[in-house]
Formats: C-alpha cells, sequence, structure tokens
C-alpha cells in the first residue's frame, strides 16, 4: 500500500476552530487547552492563532479588525491571505458553534503527523548507522511515549510506551543534597506559601540571587554560580530584573519568561520546561505561582488534578539535580496546622516532598518566618530562618516552627478574619479605603464581610485631600472619648488666645479641645503672672475620669 501524498490533516475542521473564536472570545480558553500552534496543518492557521494569543494575553477583544491590525503590524496579513480571509472564518457558523469534535479531529491528525515524523526521523537514523541498534530503538521508544503522552493516545500500546520498569540493583544511590542545609533540597519540588504580600516572592529570589553570584542562600558561604530559571505570571520581566539586581544576583545567571511570546506556559507543558533545563543546566527554577501556572480547566481542590502535573515537576527536579520552588497561598481557615492550611487539594502538599510555610514572626510585625512544615528529607527540629523585607536581609534562625507562626491572632473588639484583618490594617493609623478593598480582595475577603466589619467595629470614615480620598481610621479608645469631651474651656486668657492664633490649639463648635494631645499642652501651662491663667487637671481615680478646670 502506497502512502498518501499529503500529510494527515482537516483545514476545514482548523478554519471552525478559528472562526469559532473570532465569535466567541469565550472558546479561546477551551481552544488553548487542548492545542498549540503547531496542531494546526497550514502554517496561515498557525500565525493567526499566535495573533489570536497574543491579543488575549493583553486582555484585548479578538475580531476581525484587531487581529486584521495585528497581522498587518505584523507584515503577516497577505501571506494568511488578507482581510477577505479572515472574514471567511465566521462564514456559515453560529454564534456559538459548538467545537468539541473539531478539536478531537485536529489534534489527533497533528498526532498522526508528528507520528509520521518520528518514524522519518528513525528512518534516517537507521540508514545513518551512527548509533547502535539498542540506541536507536530507545531513542524511538522515547519519542513515541512522549507522543503518546501529549495525544492523549490511549489503549495497550500507550500503556506499554507510558509504563517502564527498572530493576532496584541498577539504581545508583546519592545522598541527599541542599541548597541550604537542611532546608532548601536541590534535587525535588519545593513548596513555598503563605499570605498575600509577605514577601515569598523576595525570598525565593533571594536564594536565586545568592546562587547566581557563588553564593549559598540564607547562611552565606562560598558555592559555584549557576543559572536560575524564573518563571513568573506575577511581576514583570523588568521588575524581575530590578529586585534581582537589588539582592545582588547576577543578571547574566538569570532567565525569565519572554514577555514578547505570546503562549502563556503552564505546569501542564512540563516538556518545554524540560527542555529550558536540559539546555540551562540552572540550580533553581522559581514558578510563581501555583495558581496562575495551572491549565485552565485544572481544579486545585481535585486531587486527581493537580497530583500528576505535581509529579511530572518533581521528576524533572531530581533527573536534573535542580531545585523547583513552587510558590502557592494559604487559605483563610482559621487553623494552625500548616499542611491544612494550604489552599487547594491536600495533595498538593502530600505530593510536595518539602514544604516551606512564609508568615509574619509572631513577636515582631515587620520581620517574616520561614520554617519547615513538612517534609521527607529531613529529621524533626530543622531550622527556621527569619528575613526581613526593607532593606531585605536574613537574620539567621529562630525557635519557631510553622505551627507557632500560623497561631490565629487575638486581636481585641474582633472575632473573624475580617475584623482581624481590618483591626491590624488600620493599627498605624488610617488608610485609604481603595488599599483596604484590594488588600482584602487579594486575601480572598469579601466586599460585603469587609463593610459588615466595618460598622461592626465602629470604624470611622472621612473624606479629604484633591483629589478627594476616602480614609477609614479605628475609633478612638473610650478614656480619649470621655477625656475629650469634658475638655471645655470656661476662661480663655491672652497667653491660651495666643497659642490658638499660632494653630497649637484649636477646639471644635462646642468649644472643647479636641484630643489628648491638646490636653497636654495646656496642662504644661502654669501661672504666668498675675491676672493670668492657671490650668490644672485633676484625676478621679475610681473612675478614670478627667476633668479640666481653668481658672482665672
Amino acid at each position: 500500500m502506497n502512502a498518501p501524498d499529503t500529510p494527515p490533516a482537516n483545514v476545514d475542521a482548523e478554519r471552525v476552530i478559528l472562526g469559532a473564536v473570532l465569535l466567541d472570545n469565550a472558546t479561546f480558553a477551551e481552544v488553548a487547552e487542548k492545542l498549540t500552534p503547531e496542531d494546526f496543518f497550514l502554517d496561515s492557521h498557525r500565525r493567526i492563532w499566535r495573533r489570536m494569543a497574543g491579543l488575549m494575553k493583553k486582555q484585548r477583544v479578538v475580531d476581525i479588525v484587531t487581529l486584521a491590525d495585528e497581522l498587518t503590524r505584523r507584515k503577516e496579513i497577505e501571506s494568511i491571505g488578507g482581510v477577505a480571509y479572515l472574514a471567511s472564518l465566521t462564514e456559515g457558523l453560529p454564534r456559538r458553534p459548538v467545537i468539541g469534535e473539531y478539536l478531537r479531529i485536529v489534534r489527533e491528525l497533528a498526532t498522526e503527523r508528528a507520528g509520521l515524523a518520528i518514524a522519518a526521523a528513525l528512518t534516517v537514523r537507521i540508514y545513518d548507522r551512527s548509533k547502535t541498534p539498542g540506541e536507536t530503538l530507545a531513542w524511538a521508544a522515547e519519542q513515541f511515549a512522549a507522543l503518546a503522552k501529549s495525544g492523549g493516545s490511549d489503549g495497550a500500546s500507550a500503556a506499554l510506551l507510558h509504563l517502564r520498569l527498572k530493576c532496584a540493583d541498577k539504581i545508583i544511590d546519592r545522598e541527599q543534597g541542599w541548597l541550604v542545609s537542611e532546608f532548601l533540597p536541590d534535587d525535588t519540588l519545593t513548596i513555598v506559601a503563605g499570605q498575600v504580600g509577605l514577601g515569598k516572592t523576595t525570598a525565593c529570589l533571594s536564594w536565586g540571587a545568592a546562587i547566581s553570584s557563588g553564593r549559598v542562600p540564607i547562611i552565606g558561604g562560598k558555592r559555584d554560580p549557576a543559572n536560575v530559571l524564573m518563571l513568573s505570571n506575577e511581576d514583570s520581566e523588568a521588575q524581575l530584573r530590578r529586585i534581582f539586581t537589588r539582592l545582588g544576583g547576577n543578571l547574566s545567571r538569570l532567565y525569565v519568561e519572554d514577555e514578547d511570546n505570546d503562549m502563556l506556559w503552564g505546569i501542564g507543558d512540563s516538556e518545554a520546561l524540560e527542555a529550558q533545563i536540559a539546555d540551562l543546566k540552572p540550580a533553581l527554577v522559581i514558578i510563581d505561582s501555583l495558581t496562575t501556572h495551572k491549565p485552565t480547566k485544572c481544579d486545585l481542590n481535585s486531587h486527581g488534578d493537580i497530583a500528576p502535573l505535581l509529579v511530572a515537576l518533581r521528576k524533572l527536579a531530581s533527573k536534573y539535580r535542580c531545585a523547583i520552588v513552587l510558590i502557592h497561598h494559604l487559605n483563610k481557615l482559621q487553623t494552625s496546622d500548616p499542611l491544612n492550611k494550604i489552599s487547594g487539594s491536600i495533595g498538593i502538599s502530600a505530593t510536595a516532598r518539602h514544604v516551606i510555610i512564609v508568615a509574619p514572626h509572631p513577636e515582631d510585625p515587620q520581620s517574616r518566618v520561614a520554617a519547615i512544615a513538612k517534609t521527607n528529607l529531613v529529621k524533626f527540629g530543622a531550622p527556621s530562618y527569619r528575613f526581613r523585607l526593607d532593606p531585605f536581609g536574613w537574620e539567621g534562625t529562630t525557635q519557631f516552627t510553622a505551627p507557632d507562626i500560623l497561631q490565629i491572632p487575638q486581636v481585641e473588639g474582633a472575632s473573624n478574619p475580617t475584623e482581624v484583618f481590618l483591626r491590624s490594617q488600620l493599627a498605624n493609623g488610617p488608610k485609604p479605603v481603595k488599599e483596604l478593598e484590594d488588600l482584602s480582595d487579594s486575601l480572598s475577603l469579601s466586599r460585603p464581610s469587609l463593610y459588615r466589619a466595618k460598622k461592626k467595629l465602629n470604624i470611622e470614615s472621612e473624606r479629604s485631600g484633591f483629589p478627594c480620598t476616602s480614609v477609614w481610621r479605628l475609633p478612638a479608645p473610650p478614656e480619649q472619648s470621655k477625656l475629650a469631651s469634658c475638655l471645655t474651656v470656661v476662661s480663655v486668657p491672652e497667653t491660651v488666645r495666643q497659642l490658638e492664633s499660632q494653630g497649637e490649639l484649636s477646639r471644635d463648635n462646642n468649644n472643647n479641645y479636641k484630643d489628648l494631645a491638646q490636653l497636654s499642652q495646656l496642662s504644661q501651662l502654669s501661672q504666668v503672672g498675675s491676672g493670668e491663667t492657671t490650668i490644672e487637671t485633676t484625676a478621679d481615680k475610681s473612675t478614670e475620669k478627667r476633668d479640666l478646670e481653668v481658672r482665672v
């Protein structure tokens, strides 16, 4: 039987998929989950898909006008057939076409073409005879195994390709290695988890900065300089460069995701990550964060969804002996159990061999503690480390463990997480409402609960400045309020009047001085001469009520 002249393909199915995205941008996520640009047979379709992905990454609408403009800017509009071809993609399609079957067709045909390419390469290798037959067959088995995995093949043939066994006496044993002794392993997946804004990313980048410059992270000392990969959907490449430079890193050894690449990388694509690790040989790979790098349809609360992805990362770390650090967030549960605080399925912490928690220092709000929450690699009692953000620096070990730093704060007058949040945020003075709303959103605290907590805590609101800004402040303690209410001036002689004219004293509409600071100023006045004022304060210790007496 003769082979066909053209590779297997279905151009009409590809057109339907592209047209569906033009009609309904929400379809893009479904397509991106199943296909890559290389899965399209026609070069014009690959170009169109890449430009669609670029527009979606920039959160722009994808329609005929914006897509044509992007293709024109890239000087590709003529090579895809012009604007007329783009318009033809939507002809005859319903407003919301169902594309599941078309995705299956295009993916299967792409897999078949990839299989033909492997077979052609295998033929060349056989005739070349530069490798032994065993090496050639091993290469072919690896290629087809990867194809079976990515193509979603099923059946006995795929199972045989996936399951490979090795006799235990052939395994080479090796001692556990560390980037930081008994704290940060050098050959497995480590999860670093903490609440938003506590410095997780900066702490991890400080490890990379040290490694790139030939220093041991945290504890100091010399080591061989090595490359570092930083895969971030949280910070721009310019921000990462600034932070890394500030931390003393060697920029020539830092590799970040290219923002000009229209396709977003996710942890589901372990093959692409493996290619970069094999090429750059990094000692440390940082992925920030799990939430922003997971596949679109992956449910973090499903062990079956997330565990295979983490196992693939763990195997990569072991195969290439590099540390892979995956940054993640904590949930809102009121518990000091570190593993139950990891957001999502318990399988996340169960799959990782090493988990580090970052949280505020219990005795110093300006410091943070990084503590091991779970490990299969070191005995109980491994060190925790303390660091400060501004300026950044590691400050040695601390006795606090992961459960210690996760103790639920006991805030007077606050009975739930949102009230605790507001009390802690306003403890040092008023803050803009917009800032509080944004921060509560990042912590998954709902807006209604935020405003209920404001009402319950009697938080005061005021507007000031230009443009006008709303701020919230904690109410004055009862002692201050009582004291301020009794500061009534009976007589205002010249000395007090002079202070008022200089702006050092001020009164409200009820002729009352407003706060304790003004009481202090009044109390410091002594008898300054005949006919002038003596101001005294008296206190009834049994009631803690203070009265101001003004005598002439």
